[in-house]
């Protein structure tokens, strides 16, 4: 493993969607650890010894989540240099509109306005899954089933079996439902 490369945990699943072309395969998924917040976010900037103190960084952040979206609004988009640009584009009905003659306001033709993010692309700071791949140290963390029940007639995820995923091997890949 290479220094400074971040761990990152993959668990392994089993698609039991019968639908699936890949049904009865197994994929590996990250093992998501949560969303970090603006404060949990500008504590983790402040802790890299930065002379910004996490109130300073976390102020920044509330700003720049009111700021983003009010010039998205406004038809701007907004490059982060390094992470990206966000800009706005607005979903159509379907069909659209079949005669300019039953043209009466624009907002009768638009389904949403959404706010798009297309990563940085600078040729130096690009990177493709290859790429990002090699910046982390892939570690096997569990065999995981997601167990369902049907409640008021839908079905809900309940809880989640998991099991290392060497013990799940070793102990001949038993059944955790």
């Amino acid at each position: 493993m290479a220094k400074n490369q971040e761990i990152l945990e993959i668990n392994l699943r089993k698609n039991t969607n019968v639908s699936s072309r890949g049904y009865g395969k197994y994929y590996g998924f990250v093992e998501f650890k949560g969303t970090l917040t603006t404060r949990a976010l500008a504590e983790h900037i402040a802790s890299h010894g930065s002379l910004w103190t996490r109130d300073l960084v976390e102020g920044v952040l509330n700003q720049l989540k009111v700021c983003l979206p009010e010039k998205v609004c406004q038809g701007y988009g907004v490059q982060l240099d390094g992470i990206g640009t966000l800009y706005p584009t607005v979903g159509n009905k379907p069909g659209g509109l079949a005669s300019i003659a039953n043209f009466t306001n624009v907002a009768d033709i638009i389904d949403g306005i959404h706010m798009r993010f297309t990563p940085e692309l600078k040729e130096l700071d690009r990177k493709t899954a290859a790429q990002f791949a090699k910046q982390v140290s892939m570690q096997q963390k569990n065999y995981v089933v997601p167990i369902y029940e049907t409640v008021g007639g839908k079905k809900t995820r309940v809880r989640t079996a998991k099991m290392p995923i060497g013990d799940w091997i070793s102990q001949g890949c038993p059944d955790l439902a």
